[in-house]
């Protein structure tokens, strides 16, 4: 999952102190956390695209999945915030930027 964005803006990355269980749940985070960003920069209109194909599913559906349960509640909530919003599945393969980014990210994550 990733959100570009063109603006000189200075992103900060912060390690959660949950345990992040699965890549679902991590995933779910991710989502949670640019719908929050997004809000909070006063962008109403978003098209979110992840590689997460299990997630989009879920989030399209709005299935409620117990491991993630808490995490779907507030994104279903941001949700409700944006005046559009749309979710959608891109391979990984398809989306070279955004895995690179996560993969960077991650690498950075871990040496904190």
């Amino acid at each position: 999952m990733g959100l570009r964005r063109q603006r000189r803006e200075r992103t900060t990355l912060r390690q959660s102190s949950r345990t992040i269980s699965s890549p679902l749940m991590a995933e779910a985070m991710a989502i949670r956390s640019v719908l929050n960003q997004a809000l909070d920069h006063g962008i109403t209109n978003i098209k979110l695209y992840s590689d997460a194909q299990d997630l989009i599913r879920v989030i399209n559906s709005q299935e409620q999945v117990k491991e993630i349960y808490g995490l779907l509640f507030d994104i279903f909530t941001f949700v409700s915030m944006f005046t559009s919003i749309s979710f959608h599945f891109v391979p990984r393969s398809k989306n070279f930027l955004g895995d690179s980014l996560a993969k960077i990210a991650k690498e950075n994550l871990e040496h904190v």
